[in-house]
């Protein structure tokens, strides 16, 4: 069987500031994600280090009132 890629999007919080593949169920580390942690920007790596200290991570946009419509930031 071939290994599991372990993509972000599969990726759950799991208790304890742990990352768990939905994939495979596996806990990962940032080591072990596709595409690699380096290359997924600022954002993705603020969301992570704030899960993995405990504290709570906000929504990945912010949804507002603009002209009728949706913005997102």
């Amino acid at each position: 069987m071939l290994g599991c890629i372990h993509h972000v999007q599969w990726l759950l919080a799991a208790p304890e500031g742990k990352w768990r593949c939905n994939n495979c169920k596996a806990l990962v580390t940032r080591k072990e994600v596709y595409p690699k942690f380096e290359d997924l920007g600022d954002d993705f790596a603020m969301r992570w280090e704030l899960h993995e200290q405990g504290k709570p991570v906000p929504p990945p946009y912010t949804a507002l009132k603009s002209n009728g419509g949706l913005t997102v930031l």
